[in-house]
């Protein structure tokens, strides 16, 4: 019964953490992708037959552009809130929010069940649930997918630790959901591996990656054949040169950030490549001294860490940018370390230290929650999202989209330095020289001098 209460507390406390993050992004509205995904989306509107098969045949965006990606699971969420809000966010936000809140509660009693004890469980789960790299999906409902993969990704873990032939059984229904909720879920089977490895497992349950990676396969199709390969038409060199020369610099940025969650923004531009040898050369090193060490968690947390983020390397080769949900199943990976080192504080003998372990914790909720609770007010409209973004970015989408919703709200003329900007950076940009000339043709019109 104590054991009951003292869970039921900390579950209550984690909540509570979570919503004074993001309770303020309920009064969000539909931003960025969610006036595709959304609001001008056909296929939502109803349970038709035709719209419930177009979820499994065609890509998310609804072939819009060259990227698209397979996400029935979202699509049929959304469609699900239409029916039950129509077009008022609310609801939206408040199933993005349910789903953070979720994901928290579920990546305790995974810190749990991998041999941690409860003061490191709860600890992580703090200080995943506020931590404001999420903001992303907060604001933005068409973030919902990493926020689905994950959750399923945690169910399907969770059932199969548990090593019995019934949580085989809906290990796989959850991995099956997981795929079908974003691509990153492809990366279960690599994180069951590590928790058995963790754990010591003896080499039978290894067996369950077996069916793991057959049912991976039929994804396979599925995706290829409803919107393309899984990777773009790239030459492979590339992605090797991307892997040796950048990519441990991209995992340097998002671990700061982690640690530092400030001027955060949509669309971050990879980090140039400049000392990418030093980058290279460090996280080699850190493999090293995590493979050295007696203690298996070192090497848990890094290689979670870097496999969250693999699924993510096409498109940073294609488009050249970082998003910051992105990292949101890599957060574990970075924040566990953390979380044993203040547990570890927190029952040494000496009194200095467990103050330090103490406030250090406390000081991280606050500061991170608040920044949470800042970006949601920083960036809680569109015009505020794209402001935020291109005091930061050099990003040519970020300028253009700033510039569509002040032509959009009748005000040309803060337009047009932003559309002479892009065409200063990409000369040949038709829509944003024809976007120009209409907002100066428009501007002309009402100066006073030609009334």
């Amino acid at each position: 019964m104590i054991h009951n209460w003292r869970t039921a507390r900390q579950q209550i406390l984690i909540i509570l953490l979570g919503l004074a993050a993001f309770g303020p992004a309920l009064k969000t509205g539909f931003l960025y992708d969610d006036h595709l995904l959304i609001e001008s989306n056909p296929y939502i509107r109803s349970w038709s037959v035709k719209n419930v098969a177009h979820d499994f045949s065609s890509g998310i965006f609804n072939d819009h552009g060259h990227l698209n990606y397979l996400r029935p699971l979202q699509t049929f969420t959304t469609r699900l809130e239409y029916g039950l809000w129509g077009l008022r966010p609310f609801g939206y936000h408040l199933t993005n929010l349910l789903l953070h809140l979720g994901n928290a509660l579920l990546l305790r009693e995974f810190v749990l069940i991998i041999g941690f004890s409860p003061a490191v469980a709860l600890i992580t789960a703090c200080l995943f649930v506020v931590h404001p790299m999420t903001v992303e999906p907060m604001l933005m409902v068409s973030g919902r997918g990493e926020l689905l993969g994950f959750f399923f990704t945690l169910v399907c873990l969770l059932f199969l630790l548990r090593g019995t032939r019934k949580g085989l059984f809906l290990g796989l229904a959850a991995y099956s959901v997981g795929l079908l909720s974003k691509e990153s879920a492809i990366m279960t089977p690599v994180f069951f591996a590590l928790s058995l490895y963790l754990k010591d497992s003896p080499s039978r349950r290894y067996r369950a990656l077996v069916p793991l990676c057959a049912l991976t396969l039929p994804y396979l199709w599925l995706r290829s054949h409803a919107v393309g390969n899984l990777l773009p038409g790239i030459d492979p060199a590339i992605y090797l040169r991307f892997g040796w020369m950048a990519f441990p610099k991209v995992l340097g940025t998002y671990a700061r950030l982690i640690l530092v969650p400030w001027n955060l923004h949509t669309d971050r531009m990879l980090p140039p490549g400049y000392f990418w040898v030093l980058y290279t050369t460090g996280l080699a090193a850190l493999i090293c001294w995590t493979a050295m060490r007696r203690s298996r968690w070192p090497v848990f947390c890094l290689l979670w860490y870097i496999a969250a983020l693999l699924p993510k390397i096409p498109l940073m080769c294609l488009e050249s940018f970082m998003c910051e949900h992105w990292v949101y199943p890599a957060l574990l990976g970075a924040l566990l370390p953390a979380a044993i080192l203040i547990a570890k504080g927190l029952t040494t003998p000496s009194r200095a230290a467990r103050f330090f372990s103490h406030a250090l914790f406390y000081v991280l909720l606050a500061v991170w929650g608040s920044i949470a609770q800042l970006n949601v007010f920083w960036r809680g409209t569109d015009e505020k999202l794209y402001r935020s973004a291109v005091r930061y970015t050099p990003s040519i989408i970020m300028k253009e989209n700033l510039a569509s919703v002040l032509l959009n709200q009748g005000r040309a003329g803060e337009a047009i330095p932003w559309l002479e900007s892009i065409l200063r950076q990409d000369p040949d940009n038709l829509p944003a020289a024809r976007a120009l000339a209409a907002a100066r043709q428009i501007v002309n019109s009402t100066s006073p001098l030609r009334k």
